[in-house]
Formats: structure tokens, C-alpha cells, sequence
């Protein structure tokens, strides 16, 4: 039977041989009875049916042709399908022959076939991505077959080959040995094995309690996603294997484990244990950190948190905030405490309020972008505030303190420590230790403290008291106020109209410390001695009066030029007594002056 051009429809019923052309066009053929039935589909998207016979079904060879055609095989007969070029979508019976030709095929096989060997498919390679639909109870993955998907809901297996296999399963207790290649399970609801063999494997266990083992290369390991599963139990047990394996343990109790090689692993919720193995390895979680586990010398390790409360697992390096605004999936917290170990750790804050403490170890410490509290701890640490208003404490060692932008306030502790204000107006206190504290720009108030600081106020108009020992005190630019405090101090003034404390004659004792005020410009700066009491013998703050050279009474301050030598620049001395013995009780030398006149003071 020839019918040429166009979409043709027929029905046949034929005891004997028969012979079909349908023809260019997308026709639909039906055919039963005995005998050897043979039909060709030719060009077009056809659908050709060998049709159950009541005596005798006979044997029939579908060809689908060129386009994307549906053939269908039937139960018992020794059909042939072929599907030529085109995606074509076979159903297959058993004792049926199926060749998909060229192009992406579906092999639909029947329900009541259970065994791969009552049916045989044929692809041949460059023949496009392949899947055959089954209900088998086992599945070995013949040559040029991509792709298996069960039909069924029982306990099933499947043995993979070299080549990139892909599997999905219903239900059932299933058991998956995928050998070589790059494949992919998706083991379904059940407790299944799943063996991923040499390649970069993505497998995923689905609903129950699962075994995986990834194997050798980079795998992609996930357990059941969702939040609730009902009463099936969803503890999985995973093993990463060897390289870098990305584990997704999901919401379970689960048992992760990265093994060798550079791994993530991801708990959501903290509820599984998670063992990165060697190498350097990322743990996602909320939890408090007890479901970390690493051992010494295992890795430079690092923790991506989200949760509440944190303190940093032993052997773990590296901490960084994720941030969730609210809304999305997962939790957000407006304040999160993270206390880490006595590793070097580095830890990076997110967009909440932080509270971050270094403990042990060399830290490097970013806050984050919202008003953090941070400590360093014990060790030489780097902390930065980063934005918004930061409370940040070094703690001991020699540490370095960055307040970034707003206003913070910082606190060197013990050791010798380097604090930067940053952008607005600060407060910058550099503790017992030879600190050099830095305000940068605004109106910032610098405190020294204990040993030998430098202290710099840079921008704006600041605030700036040395503290004991011997200090070097820069104002820079702006109208700023400066006190050495005890110790021979060097002040410098900057740019501006500059005032120069002293509080009490030890400020600038002649015989433990005398101050030098470096750049002081007169008729521009002034020093101000109205904050010490000129007459000790009186009760209360009384008031100093310039005069001459000492004359034996209190309350006298009076002026001596110095001239330049070989060592020293032009300078002139200002002496004042406080107790009427005659000498003098405080000494301040201004360089590179040569007169002083009583609008240069505050008295």
C-alpha cells in the first residue's frame, strides 16, 4: 500500500504479508493480524501501531523515518522498531527490537516487563541523548543510553558504565553503582546506596535514609531539600571521596563527610554533623559550631554562617557572615555573636550587627556593615569596623584597629598597637603599650594613655591627650587641642588655631619631662594654663599672671628667649611657679619662636 503525500490515517487488519508506504506527511498507521506485517512512516512526524489481534498477532516492522515519530511495539511479537532520524518516543514490549536511530529517543517499555533481557535496544553513537522509561528490576546501562528513569515503586537497581549515565528513581530501597563517567541520580523516596565511581557525579538521595559515596572526582552530593518529609526518616550518610566535592545535607540529621579533597559542606538548619576531611574545606550552617568537625592539620578551613551564635570549632581558620534579608528562605537575625578559636582566624561580618570576638591567635576581624561590637583577644590582630558605629577592643597583643566610616570608638589594649579612626568623629584610646593612634578625618578625641605614643589627628578638629611617658603629638589640620600629659612630650600643632593644654606642673616638669610645642604660631595658637592651679597655697584653681623674672611669689609665669645653637633651634621658655619658692615648678619650651606675649596664653 502506497498513499503518497499528506497526513494519512489508517487502520489495517491483515492475515498474511503486508507492506506499507505511508508516504511523505504525518500520518497515523494501525496494524494487526497474522503474518509479517512491515510499515514505513517516510517523512513526516508519524505514529505507527502493531494492534493486539485476537488469534494471531503476527510480527511487525515499524520504521518511523525521517521526523520526530511515536512507534508502538506489541506484547510477545518479535516486533522491530525503528525510529531512523527524528526524536522519537518508542514503546517497547517484551521480545520486542528496538533502534532509536539517530537524534534524542524515549524507550517507554512496558509495565510487566521486569527484566532488561525479555527486550532489546540498540543505539549506536552520535545517536543523540537516550532514555529508556522501565519498570526493571535491575538496570545495566547498555552502550549509547544516556538516561534510565524507573516506572515503577519497588527496589531497584542500576549498575552504570564509562560513559555519563543518568538515572532517576520513584520509590523503593534502591541500589545505584554508577562506575566511570560524569552521571546523575536522583534516587527518589526510599532508603537508597548510591556509588558514584570515578567522575564528577551529581547525585542526590531524595526522601530516606540514604547512603552516597561520590567517589573519585568533583561531586555534587545532596540529600532531601525540603523542610518536612512526614514521618520518614531523612538521615542520610555522605561521602565525598576524593576531590572537590560539594555536600548538601540539607535539613536532617544527616552525617557528612567531605573526605579528600577541597570540599563545601551544607547543613541547613545545623542539624547534621558535617567532617570535612583533608584539605580546604567550606562548612555552611546555622548552627552554634558543635556540628563542625575538623581535624589539626587537615586544611586552611573556612564556615559560612547564618545563624544566631557561633563559637568557632577547633581547627577551623575562617568565618564569613552570609547575610538573608528578610523574606527569603532562611532566618535573619538581627544580632549575630561569633567567639572564635585559638587558630588565626579570619572573620568577615554582614550587614546585621555583629558581635565578634578573636580570642586566640593572629585575627584579622572585617565587621561588617552595621553597628559591631569586636574584639581581638589574645595575638597581634587586624580588626576593621568597616560602616556604621563600631565598638572595637585589641585586647593583648599588637594590634591594628580600622574604624572605618561613622563614629567609632576604639580601644588598643595591651601591646603595642596601631588605631585609625577613619571617616566622622571618633574616639580612639591606645592604652597601656607604644600605640600610634590616628584619627583621620572629623572632630575625633585621641587618647594615648600608658608608654610611648604617637598620636595624629589629622583631619577636623580634634581632641587629643598623650597620656604618660614620652609622646609625639601631631594636631594637623584644624582648630584642635592638645595635652601631652606627663613625660616629655613633642607636640605639633598642624594647620589651625591650635590650643595647648596643661592641666598640672607635671604636665611639664622641669626635672621628669619637659614638653617642646613644635609649630606653634603666636598670635594664632595659645597655650592655656587656666586648668592649673597657679597658687598651691591657696584653696581652690587660681590664676597665673605673666610677670618678669621670677620674683619669689605664686602665680608668677614668666618667658625666656633661648637663642639657636649648633644643636638646637631659637626657642623660648616658658617657667611659672606655683608654690612661691622662687624657682620654677614647670618648664615649656616653644621652638623657633623668639617672644611670647600674654595673648599667646589662657590663664
Amino acid at each position: 500500500i502506497y498513499t503518497y503525500g499528506g497526513n494519512d490515517a489508517l487502520a489495517l487488519y491483515v492475515d498474511g504479508t503486508a507492506w506499507v508506504d505511508a508516504g511523505s506527511g504525518d500520518d497515523q498507521v494501525t496494524i494487526g493480524g497474522s503474518g509479517s506485517h512491515t510499515v514505513y512512516g517516510n517523512v513526516g512526524n508519524d505514529r505507527l501501531t502493531h494492534r493486539e489481534n485476537l488469534i494471531d498477532d503476527g510480527v511487525a516492522t515499524l520504521d518511523g523515518g525521517a521526523g520526530d515519530d511515536v512507534l508502538t511495539g506489541l506484547t510477545g511479537a518479535n516486533d522491530l522498531l525503528y525510529g531512523a532520524s527524528g526524536q522519537d518516543y518508542l514503546y517497547v514490549e517484551d521480545n520486542n527490537r528496538a533502534y532509536g536511530g539517530l537524534d534524542n529517543d524515549v524507550y517507554e517499555v512496558g509495565a510487566d516487563v521486569t527484566d532488561q533481557a525479555d527486550v532489546t535496544i540498540t543505539e549506536y553513537a552520535g545517536g543523540g541523548y537516550d532514555t529508556i522509561r522501565a519498570n526493571y528490576d535491575t538496570y545495566t546501562f547498555a552502550a549509547n543510553i544516556e538516561a534510565y528513569e524507573t516506572t515503577g515503586n519497588k527496589n531497584f537497581r542500576a549498575y552504570g558504565n564509562d560513559a555519563a549515565n543518568s538515572v532517576v528513581s520513584a520509590n523503593g530501597n534502591d541500589w545505584f553503582d554508577m562506575k566511570g563517567g560524569h552521571d546523575a541520580v536522583n534516587a527518589g523516596r526510599g532508603n537508597d546506596t548510591i556509588w558514584g565511581g570515578t567522575g564528577n557525579d551529581s547525585l542526590e538521595g531524595g526522601y530516606g535514609a540514604d547512603l552516597i559515596y561520590g567517589g573519585v572526582g568533583n561531586d555534587v552530593l545532596t540529600s532531601y531539600r525540603l523542610y518536612d518529609i512526614g514521618s520518614m526518616s531523612n538521615n542520610d550518610t555522605i561521602y565525598g571521596g576524593d576531590g572537590d566535592d560539594y555536600i548538601d545535607g540539607g535539613y536532617d540529621e544527616n552525617l557528612l563527610y567531605g573526605e579528600a579533597g577541597n570540599d563545601i559542606l551544607g547543613s541547613i538548619g545545623g542539624y547534621g554533623d558535617m567532617y570535612g576531611g583533608t584539605g580546604n574545606d567550606t562548612y555552611i550552617t546555622e548552627n552554634n559550631g558543635s556540628n563542625i568537625h575538623e581535624a589539626a592539620g587537615a586544611g586552611i578551613d573556612l564556615i559560612q554562617y547564618y545563624g544566631p551564635y557561633m563559637i568557632m570549632p577547633e581547627n577551623v581558620e575562617n568565618l564569613v557572615f552570609i547575610y538573608h534579608p528578610q523574606g527569603t528562605s532562611m532566618d535573619r537575625y538581627d544580632t549575630t555573636q561569633v567567639y572564635g578559636n585559638d587558630l588565626n582566624n579570619a572573620i568577615t561580618g554582614d550587614r546585621d550587627a555583629n558581635i565578634i570576638e578573636g580570642n586566640g591567635g593572629n585575627d584579622v576581624i572585617f565587621a561588617g556593615d552595621a553597628n559591631d561590637t569586636v574584639r581581638g583577644g589574645e595575638g597581634d590582630d587586624r580588626l576593621y569596623g568597616e560602616k556604621h558605629f563600631d565598638l572595637m577592643y585589641g585586647d593583648a597583643g599588637n594590634d591594628s584597629l580600622s574604624g572605618g566610616d561613622h563614629d567609632d570608638f576604639l580601644y588598643g589594649g595591651t601591646g603595642n598597637d596601631v588605631l585609625q579612626g577613619g571617616a566622622d568623629n571618633d574616639f580612639v584610646n591606645g592604652e597601656s603599650g607604644n600605640d600610634q593612634v590616628f584619627g583621620g578625618t572629623g572632630n575625633d578625641t585621641l587618647t594615648g594613655s600608658t608608654g610611648n605614643d604617637i598620636l595624629n589627628g589629622e583631619g577636623g578638629n580634634d581632641v587629643i591627650r598623650a597620656g604618660s611617658h614620652d609622646d609625639m603629638v601631631y594636631g594637623y589640620d584644624g582648630d584642635d587641642r592638645l595635652q601631652g600629659d606627663s613625660g616629655a612630650d613633642n607636640q605639633y600643632g598642624g594647620l589651625g588655631n591650635d590650643l595647648f593644654i596643661f592641666t598640672a606642673t607635671s604636665d611639664s616638669n622641669i626635672s621628669t619631662g619637659v614638653d617642646k610645642l613644635w609649630d606653634f604660631t603666636a598670635g594664632q595658637d595659645r597655650i592655656d594654663l587656666s586648668l592649673m592651679d597657679a597658687n598651691t597655697l591657696l584653696s581652690g584653681n587660681q590664676a597665673f599672671n605673666m610677670h618678669g623674672p621670677a620674683a619669689g611669689q605664686a602665680g608668677n609665669v614668666w618667658i625666656q628667649y633661648n637663642p639657636a645653637t649648633s644643636t638646637s633651634p631659637q626657642s623660648v621658655s616658658v617657667f611659672g611657679d606655683v608654690n612661691g619658692d622662687g624657682g620654677a615648678d614647670f618648664r615649656i619650651d616653644v621652638m623657633y619662636v623668639n617672644t611670647l606675649s600674654t595673648t599667646d596664653f589662657i590663664f
